[in-house]
């Protein structure tokens, strides 16, 4: 988190820095990343009984590789072609505290716990990923669904609402063009 909100105070999680910037970030931030998570793989596969570097160096990968992500998917957006490609996720972003909500409830309340579907252990690595990508897939095709008819998403809304002690709206209002002269509405 505080790693996160440095990034954001510095300006580069809003893609405030300049496109060199975020191509040398990236280049570097995985050349150690995947540096680190090759040789981590690689001693796994030892399967002795250690010590290994990946245990002191696991967390400085996932953060190095995250960073890199964050490099490229700023970059992606700096082009036309990538913003296009990463327009769907806008709504994901609009809705973010609302989807982490239903992945909670839909993985604790609904696929694994005993009372319900009871998947818990029943489940190898690649049916897991599957679940996990259908899961995240639907979330995002409802909350650009959503978005389309709605200003806000449920939960961000009572959260504001009750920071806010007041009811919000979250409807779309419609949109009021320029009104040019002799047009039905001012007539």
């Amino acid at each position: 988190m505080l790693i996160g909100a440095a990034l954001y105070k510095l300006g580069i999680l809003q893609g405030r820095r300049s496109r060199r910037f975020y191509v040398w970030t990236a280049l570097i931030a995985y050349a150690v990343g995947i540096t680190l998570r090759v040789i981590g793989a690689s001693e796994q596969m030892e399967f002795g009984n250690g010590p290994y570097t990946f245990w002191a160096s696991y967390e400085f990968a996932r953060q190095a590789m995250t960073l890199g992500h964050v490099a490229l998917i700023n970059l992606l957006v700096s082009s036309a072609v990538g913003a296009r490609l990463l327009r769907p996720f806008v709504a994901a972003g609009r809705t973010a505290l609302s989807i982490y909500i239903a992945q909670t409830l839909i993985c604790l309340w609904v696929l694994y716990p005993p009372f319900m579907l009871g998947l818990y252990g029943k489940m190898t690595w690649g049916p897991l990923m599957v679940t996990a990508f259908l899961i995240n897939a639907a979330l995002l095709i409802g909350a650009n669904v959503w978005v389309r008819h709605f200003d806000i998403a449920p939960v961000e809304w009572a959260w504001r609402s009750l920071v806010e002690r007041r009811v919000l709206p979250w409807r779309k209002r419609a949109r009021v063009g320029p009104q040019v002269e002799g047009s039905p509405a001012l007539a």
